[in-house]
Order: C-alpha cells, then structure tokens, then sequence
C-alpha cells in the first residue's frame, strides 16, 4: 500500500509497505536482507554487491521514504569503504568501535531530556518528542530494574530500550562482554565492521538489536558474542 500523509510536524510524506503493514518495517527487513548478503559476497564478489546493494537502497529510499534507512546505509558504505583502504585496523577506530554504544546512549538522552533540538526531532520524524514523553514518566528506580512502560508503545530506539527494559545493571554487563569482544577480538571480527557501525547508528532510532523478531538482531549479537569465552561455562 502506498499512501501520502502529513505528521504532526508538518511533514507531506509518500510511503510505501509492500505488504509489512509499515514501511520501516520493510526497510528493516531489506536492510538485514542486505547485511547478509555483505556477508556471503563481500569477499570474492565485491562490484556485484555494491552494485546490488546501491541499487536497493536508492529504491527502498524512494519508495518507503526511510530516511534512517538511507543513513543507516550510508554508514554502511563509508565503513566498507574505510575496509577496504584499510583504514579499520588504525587504533582509532577500534576505540571509536569502543565507545560507540556509550556515545549513542548518552547522546539519546542529551537530545531529547537536557538539550532538545527541533531539526533533530524532525529529522527523526518526531520520535524524539515521544522519547520525551516517555522519560518524563519514569523515576530514578526504573533506571536501576527497567520500567513496563517501554511495552506501551513503539518505542524506536535500541538504546533506550537497552536501558529502560532491564536496567543499568543489565546495560553494564552487556557493555563489559561488548568491550571484551571488541578489545581482544577486533582483528578477528574486522571485515564485519561496516556491519557493526552500520546497525550500531540504525539503532539510535530503531529498536534494531533488542527485538529477536528482527533477524538483524541475531546476526550482530553473534558477531558481537561469538568470540567470548565465559570462563565459568564450560
């Protein structure tokens, strides 16, 4: 179905779902389609995919109008781009790789409960309005074990999630296998980098790797978890 609508910003907005019943949806799914498809070509046939996967994601952009999924792709591409001139193995990016999940939680809280920032609002087709709403009614204890609210409504955001659904305490152990990963394992996992930046940033403004009905989500949890050895399990 392809339908034209104005949002409560203002926005004259032409999208289509192809049959997911929303169009981010099917950007989602076109999205993971892709990834895997990164992952079985990239080595030996890398022309034929970036030619496919321009191709796509021009169309998918002009048909859904998903403008986080264009973003999110272009990440993708300038990532891939840095891979192949080799410039992912500089110790830069292995820090940025780092601190990346620690720079988008915070920047999601700083934009929409300490400096709220219109253009940013409109760009994210007003998610950081509802981001607000939902903050303003949670206390410092939902911080700690995590809040139902979260399951209200469709909440597009992977960090607030992270947060929110479980707690700081959750958030924490999360971040420590995700920094064992990346810290010791970062050569290993390197031509799956474009990957991880690219699904890290989707996930500023899509719950992208916290829903398992998503099959992205099960493709950047292995990544990110398949090398850590739990000493305590056997």
């Amino acid at each position: 179905m392809r339908e034209c609508y104005v949002t409560q910003l203002g926005e004259l907005r032409y999208r289509s779902d192809f049959g997911f019943g929303q169009s981010n949806r099917f950007s989602l799914y076109v999205y993971g389609v892709l990834m895997y498809l990164y992952i079985v070509l990239h080595r030996k046939k890398d022309f034929l995919f970036l030619l496919i996967a321009t191709y796509v994601t021009l169309t998918v952009y002009i048909y859904t109008d998903s403008k986080t999924f264009l973003a999110a792709m272009v990440c993708f591409f300038t990532f891939y781009i840095f891979l192949k001139i080799n410039l992912l193995t500089k110790p830069f990016f292995r820090f940025l790789l780092l601190v990346t999940p620690a720079l988008l939680i915070a920047l999601t809280w700083y934009l929409c409960y300490f400096e709220y920032y219109e253009i940013v609002n409109v760009f994210l087709s007003g998610r950081l309005s509802f981001f607000r709403s939902v903050l303003d009614r949670i206390s410092w204890i939902h911080y700690l074990i995590g809040t139902e609210l979260m399951s209200e409504g469709l909440l597009d955001s992977s960090y607030l999630h992270l947060v929110l659904d479980f707690g700081i305490l959750f958030v924490l152990v999360f971040y420590y296998l995700y920094y064992k990963c990346i810290k010791f394992h970062y050569d290993e996992i390197l031509g799956y980098m474009p990957i991880v930046f690219s699904v890290l940033f989707y996930g500023f403004s899509e719950s992208l790797f916290v829903h398992l009905a998503n099959a992205t989500s099960l493709m950047i949890w292995i990544i990110m978890f398949s090398y850590i050895k739990v000493k305590w399990i056997k």
